[in-house]
């Protein structure tokens, strides 16, 4: 199956570089390049993708900033001339990051691995549960226990299966710690486990019993995430 993907890169020339590879390594279609980040965030914000080459560096806002800012998590390929951003390029759940400049045989490696994730989905992030500090121990939470995140002043309520806890932290921080194929953002102020979602309307879906609110443009992206008849 043909996923699609979105260039987003300063320089022109590894621009060109990246759509040709993916041409030539086959499986992949090009949805828009972009060369600025801030049109590429608009887009993004509306168009949901498979696929998000993201150059780091770039002009007006780092991809780091421009990642953060998006309302779901696509399968994310850092780019850049410097081998130092490696590690923190992992800490925001990027499943590869290509040294420029890059071979096409590095790039073909980056879509056998990507094909891999899309064939065995858990191979996507490696942890199955994270540890939540409440008052004296962490507490487990597998990810397929949690039905939703919601922000309440300066704490989040964590809604489970089987209760509720309510622990200090940032949305985007515990959001960064999820498998990113599994949850999604349908308002600022809530994260929804895909898999509970027992119904959904234009502005809302229902998880647990509560109705949580969906934005016009989050419905859109949830269409594309979850499978509609």
């Amino acid at each position: 199956m043909t996923k699609k993907f979105v260039v987003v890169d300063d320089d022109p020339l590894m621009s060109m570089i990246t759509c040709q590879y993916a041409t030539r390594v086959g499986g992949l279609e090009l949805q828009e390049a972009f060369r600025k980040p801030e049109p590429a965030l608009q887009y993004l914000r509306e168009q949901a993708t498979d696929l998000l080459f993201l150059d780091i560096e770039l002009q007006g806002m780092n991809g780091f900033d421009l990642l953060q800012q998006l309302p779901y998590k696509p399968a994310v390929v850092m780019l850049s001339a410097h081998t130092q951003y490696a590690h923190l390029a992992y800490e925001y759940q990027a499943f590869d990051f290509l040294k420029k400049p890059f071979t096409f045989e590095r790039f073909r490696e980056m879509k056998d691995k990507f094909d891999l994730m899309y064939e065995q989905p858990h191979l996507e992030f490696p942890h199955e549960e994270i540890f939540v500090r409440t008052d004296r121990e962490f507490k487990k939470l597998p990810f397929g226990a949690i039905c939703y995140i919601q922000v309440i002043d300066k704490y989040l309520k964590i809604v489970t299966d089987s209760g509720s806890l309510l622990i200090n932290g940032a949305l985007q921080q515990i959001e960064r710690k999820l498998c990113r194929r599994l949850f999604f953002r349908t308002h600022r102020s809530y994260l929804v486990n895909v898999r509970k979602i027992d119904s959904l309307t234009d502005n809302m879906v229902l998880v647990k019993g509560q109705a949580i609110p969906l934005s016009k443009t989050q419905r859109l992206l949830l269409g594309n995430r979850i499978n509609i008849l």
